[in-house]
């Protein structure tokens, strides 16, 4: 199975291919340009990984990863066909190692004891249920828990939600509808186009990816990103109008939710979006909608 890794400006930081828990993955390491290419050969063996260069720019607006991700599938990945996307920066990965308890859609009762981190075995093994699981529901994304937090594993499933970039699993379908044009928080903007397209992805709470957040590197610092990250989250909460919301954090930084929505009143908003776009296009540059 393909692991593709976008990176940039982490030579010496990249940690996700080299991790046990990914062994005997064909692991793809995707770089900007032949310089990217070079300067992390300078400091690793990658003898053991596939080189994509893609010639795609690096920018400052967060959208060259998006870009990265769309160029690896178009290129590398056959239709109908389930990878595995990484951040660079992934240091291990957690979750509910009690097989009996992996089988429950939802504990009674929770154990610290119950979660460990992951081998290359039980990674896989889970991997290959979840695609299982999303394949029955139509779903073409896989997601995991954002908190790192055992106590909130408690329901297995959720069909609706963020899927972090950290660590997810993309099925290939060439009919899928990217929605341009792409912003930063490339992956809160991947899985509202996967709802949309698809009623649903799939996010599975018992198990996560730890990585860095915001380090060094990549497109910059938290501050750094800052102003891209507000524009992104004016831009999608329009955009996917009563699907995403802005979501107010205590240090006041700029980030996006998905609206709280029982099954019923979904199907509604679904329905009625797809209807409404039917009509109306997305001035990008004004974030209004306007009639055709």
């Amino acid at each position: 199975m393909k692991l593709a890794i976008p990176t940039l400006n982490r030579p010496e930081a990249i940690s996700t291919p080299f991790l046990d828990v990914f062994r005997g993955y064909d692991i793809y390491i995707i770089f900007h340009t032949e310089l990217d290419k070079k300067k992390y050969e300078a400091v690793h063996d990658l003898s053991d990984f596939k080189l994509i260069v893609t010639g795609i720019e690096p920018v400052s607006d967060g959208t060259g990863k998006a870009k990265q991700i769309e160029y690896f599938l178009d290129n590398y990945v056959n239709d109908n066909e389930w990878i595995i996307f990484a951040d660079d920066d992934v240091y291990s990965v957690e979750g509910l190692v009690n097989n009996d308890e992996f089988k429950k859609d939802k504990l009674k009762s929770i154990s610290q004891d119950w979660f460990d981190y992951y081998d290359n075995k039980i990674f896989t093994d889970r991997v290959l249920e979840l695609i299982g699981k999303a394949n029955s529901i139509n779903a073409h994304m896989v997601g995991f828990q954002v908190s790192r937090n055992w106590f909130y594993a408690r329901n297995k499933y959720r069909y609706r939600g963020y899927v972090m970039g950290g660590l997810y699993m993309w099925k290939k379908d060439k009919n899928f509808v990217i929605d341009y044009p792409y912003v930063a928080m490339e992956d809160m903007h991947f899985s509202a186009m996967q709802v949309v397209h698809y009623g649903c992805v799939l996010l599975c709470d018992y198990f996560w990816a730890n990585c860095g957040y915001f380090n060094n590197g990549g497109l910059g610092t938290k501050s750094e990103r800052k102003n891209n990250h507000l524009y992104a989250m004016k831009y999608l909460s329009k955009k996917y109008v009563g699907l995403l919301k802005p979501k107010i954090k205590k240090d006041k930084y700029p980030d996006l939710r998905f609206s709280t929505m029982n099954e019923a009143t979904f199907q509604t908003w679904w329905s009625k979006y797809k209807e409404f776009r039917k009509n109306y296009t997305f001035d990008d540059k004004t974030m209004n909608w306007v009639k055709d």
